[in-house]
């Protein structure tokens, strides 16, 4: 699913490199720094390490900031750069260990920051991106609270600054941003933004982040582009228009692995698994590049969408081999899956039973990887051909194995209803609608005794459709149809998605 969503995921950074960077981090910024408040500076260096962190090259962008903090060590822009080294090493490179070592680093440069001359847009700005960035790395680690924390306290120096000074496009980027998410929360996550105070609005987040787009500044423009796309996907449901733009804005896939990740997570999210595997084949892999571990999970999942097995083992099992808690439940039943398609039974049933015993169930693919743990076979080969091939895009190979079933095959309850929803949703992006329609309707109304999440994904689809056709009445009644079904996997990320139909409907 989405996204999302998310090397992110294998360059583990050893114990006694990560003594001599801190060594080096408190050595060069010493206490002494304190005697005289810091400003900000887009100095050039600063400019760069952006450029060069951004792009995931590690050690080049610290060299920048090694010649910035000789140049100029009072310039509290190379405290956030520093911020988004950690940030990036800790959102794909995915080590709980460091992150524990590390976590206090944030308490560090806010005293930094706060002993700086507080007149300038910048200053809020810096405080809120540190908030901001720890706050997704929290949930990246699970600990909701302090992210949540470090969310609102980001939401408040944004709004503040955005008050203060309005033009300030930069602060739109990430205050743009925070209304989004905020505004398509899920039902049982609004409380969180009740308690805290926060107000989302989806349309105002959006037009702050495309007009942020255009700003001239260097500093910051790459994290102006990622989330309007990535929003674009994610909250608009647009994928085509995530496409244009990442084909517009002339985004480096094969140099800067922010857009690589970006692209073939867009790639993988919509039916083009072939395309996944060549960005990421494709990117440039020499020395100094910081290599997500979660490029080995989308490797493995697409060469999987192809019945590649022996490619999709291969990457999947480097994947499980990584210190990452997310997605490792699906990365296994994706390898005993492969192993159940080529009939090796005992290899299928020692990966399908390490399903509990590897990272976590936080992530919605691995909930469902549990629920497939549980079950006494993964049934049909047919079906599962069928779904492998219509996820990697592969629509023609899918109709041909779906319509082709015969009266005598035997389907459980569950394999009908799924049977019905397969066949809806490679109608649906076949381009056949009509027939998408009946089968939608039919997953709608088939028996749903444990609780699938394909009659909800049915209603979104329908909702889709008959927005696209302008039926705002019909469409917004299976949106709050997605809304009122219980008990699914998906049901966070649906019912999001269901939301943001209702409120582009509504014009919000």
């Amino acid at each position: 699913m989405p996204q999302s969503g998310i090397g992110f995921f294998i360059s583990t950074f050893t114990n006694h490199y990560m003594r001599w960077f801190l060594f080096i981090f408190f050595l060069t910024i010493s206490n002494s720094s304190f005697a005289k408040k810091g400003h900000f500076k887009a100095s050039n260096d600063c400019i760069n390490a952006y450029e060069e962190l951004i792009s995931f090259r590690i050690s080049n962008g610290r060299k920048y900031l090694s010649q910035a903090i000789k140049k100029d060590p009072y310039n509290r822009i190379i405290i956030l750069l520093q911020n988004y080294d950690e940030f990036i090493r800790l959102t794909f490179d995915d080590d709980p260990a460091v992150y524990k070592k590390n976590w206090g680093n944030k308490e560090k440069r806010l005293r930094y920051i706060n002993n700086s001359i507080k007149n300038s847009p910048y200053y809020l700005l810096c405080k809120g991106i540190i908030h901001l960035q720890w706050s997704i790395i929290h949930i990246k680690y699970q600990e909701n609270w302090r992210a949540a924390n470090d969310f609102r306290k980001a939401h408040n120096y944004f709004k503040e600054n955005k008050k203060l000074y309005p033009n300030f496009k930069e602060n739109d980027i990430f205050y743009g941003a925070q209304k989004t998410i905020i505004g398509t929360l899920p039902s049982n996550y609004q409380w969180i933004s009740n308690l805290i105070g926060m107000r989302g609005n989806v349309k105002m987040g959006m037009q702050l982040l495309r007009n942020s787009t255009k700003i001239k500044n260097p500093l910051f423009k790459h994290d102006a582009i990622f989330y309007y796309i990535f929003l674009n996907e994610i909250v608009l449901n647009d994928s085509k228009k995530a496409q244009r733009l990442l084909t517009s804005y002339k985004a480096d896939v094969r140099n800067n692995y922010l857009y690589t990740f970006m692209k073939s997570n867009l790639m993988l999210n919509n039916f083009k698994a072939s395309e996944a595997i060549t960005v990421i084949n494709n990117r440039n892999q020499s020395k100094g590049y910081l290599q997500p571990i979660i490029f080995h999970y989308s490797l493995g999942a697409a060469y999987l969408h192809q019945l590649n097995y022996s490619k999709s083992i291969l990457y999947l099992k480097k994947y499980l081999a990584t210190k990452s808690h997310f997605y490792k439940k699906d990365a296994a039943l994706k390898i005993a899956y492969a192993y159940y398609l080529q009939e090796r039974e005992k290899s299928s049933t020692l990966y399908k039973n390490k399903i509990p015993t590897v990272g976590s169930s936080i992530a919605d693919m691995d909930k469902q990887a549990m629920k497939e743990f549980k079950r006494k076979s993964f049934g049909n080969k047919s079906l599962l051909k069928a779904r492998l091939l219509f996820d990697g895009g592969n629509f023609a190979k899918c109709i041909q194995i779906l319509e082709n079933k015969s009266k005598k095959t035997k389907l459980n309850e569950r394999e009908e209803l799924e049977w019905n929803y397969r066949l809806a949703r490679v109608y649906d992006e076949s381009r056949k609608t009509s027939s998408a329609i009946i089968f939608y309707k039919r997953t709608l109304n088939t028996d749903n005794p444990t609780k699938e999440y394909y009659p909800a994904r049915a209603a979104l689809q329908l909702g889709f459709i008959f927005e696209k056709q302008n039926n705002r009445r019909l469409a917004l009644s299976y949106f709050e149809k997605v809304l009122a079904m219980q008990g699914h996997q998906y049901k966070s990320s649906l019912d999001q998605k269901a939301k943001s139909g209702i409120l582009r409907i509504k014009g919000k």
